[in-house]
């Protein structure tokens, strides 16, 4: 087993891009050997969920119509 470091992972802040640098012959190729190959290289996987958010006027609005909705429902019961 090699005591070479499998390479460097950055990650560009506020964006979605991960560059990985893989060394041949270190952790990260199978054969461990330097032959110019990098056997079975690691791949990033990651499930994405799209989380929908309101911004402040749409929090806003909502508050609103939940208002509009209530005072309808409080009226029709006087």
């Amino acid at each position: 087993m090699s005591n070479k470091p499998c390479g460097e992972v950055n990650v560009v802040q506020g964006q979605k891009i991960v560059i990985l640098h893989l060394i041949d012959g270190a952790i990260g190729d199978n054969d461990l050997t330097v032959n110019g190959t990098i056997v079975d290289p690691v791949a990033f996987v990651q499930d994405v969920a799209t989380v929908l958010t309101l911004n402040v006027y749409g929090i806003i609005i909502l508050m609103a119509l939940s208002s509009i909705v209530l005072m309808r429902k409080v009226k029709r019961k006087s």
